[in-house]
């Protein structure tokens, strides 16, 4: 009876928190990651959506009652706390591929939503040429197709020079990296550039701290929603969009995401939570066993005749 007692007490706690979790995170935004959009079969649909799939998905958002922002108030309420319509979305894509001007952008103004490209500068006018040997080469956006989407309801944002792995590189080339692609962005275009998408979502302390100095807020590749009062921002959240989502089931797997975007989020910020606890124990523990080390060490030392 009494461990019958400590189980519904359990279940009971997990419902608590599973109803608190829902509450608190269902209030967020959750921030859409696409690549690209066209009908190539080739390797590189591991990153695309076909056009069909995302006016599918933009549909969705509609019949729904999704309401899709732009990602300057997706950011304003995860900064201020400034209210978000229920049901927030943000759009973005990552690296700016000529398909984005083609296939994705009539959707976008079909259903009139705003959208954010984090555009690769060094690539403006050119092809891929981080993907070589993983995805084939795709043309990249020019200036004159940024310029136009950017009076049509596009942002443009930072996504670095040349699309490299800033965690694998020196601090120096990391800030030429990001300062470099923000000032081209600036001088060809007329609003300012005040977010950053990491390359590949790969980051560490230094990256971070260099992103602080240039841009309001950073993008990550992390899934889940992204909540005020518990999103840092500098390692926003985004749920990826990609060629698993096509198709009944593909499509079935997008709304449930969707969806369940807060729960993920909450999953997250517990596997998180858990690497800090083991981190601090395991901390704590080494830092218990220093002493008894040093003693044992001394004692080694003074039964050694050469010390």
């Amino acid at each position: 009876m009494r461990k019958m007692n400590i189980y519904l007490f359990l279940a009971l706690g997990f419902v608590i928190i599973f109803f608190i979790g829902l509450l608190w995170y269902s209030q967020g935004v959750v921030i859409l990651h696409y690549h690209a959009v066209n009908n190539d079969q080739a390797s590189e649909e591991l990153i695309r959506v076909t056009p069909e799939d995302f006016d599918w998905q933009m549909n969705h958002l509609k019949k729904w009652g999704y309401h899709v922002v732009s990602l300057q108030q997706a950011v304003k309420y995860l900064k201020d706390g400034k209210p978000l319509p229920r049901k927030a979305v943000a759009i973005t894509f990552d690296d700016g591929y000529e398909d984005n001007f083609g296939e994705a952008f009539p959707l976008l103004r079909k259903y009139a939503y705003p959208a954010t490209i984090f555009m690769v500068t060094g690539q403006v006018g050119g092809q891929n040429s981080w993907d070589k040997g993983r995805v084939p080469r795709k043309k990249m956006l020019n200036w004159d197709q940024i310029k136009w989407m950017e009076t049509n309801g596009i942002s443009f944002q930072a996504h670095t020079v040349h699309h490299l792995n800033l965690t694998k590189i020196p601090v120096k080339q990391v800030q030429y990296e990001i300062s470099a692609s923000q000032d081209a962005l600036e001088r060809h275009l007329t609003n300012h550039v005040n977010f950053l998408a990491y390359p590949y979502g790969s980051i560490n302390p230094d990256v971070v701290q260099i992103a602080k100095k240039e841009f309001e807020a950073a993008f990550s590749s992390s899934p889940g929603a992204a909540v005020y009062g518990n999103t840092d921002l500098f390692k926003i959240r985004r749920m990826s969009v990609k060629e698993m989502h096509s198709g009944a089931w593909g499509h079935w797997l997008f709304v449930m995401e969707l969806r369940l975007s807060w729960l993920i989020a909450l999953i997250e910020d517990f596997k998180i939570s858990l690497g800090n606890i083991s981190y601090s124990i395991q901390s704590n523990f080494n830092n218990c066993l220093m002493p008894f080390s040093l003693d044992q060490t001394l004692f080694g030392r003074v039964q050694d005749k050469r010390w």
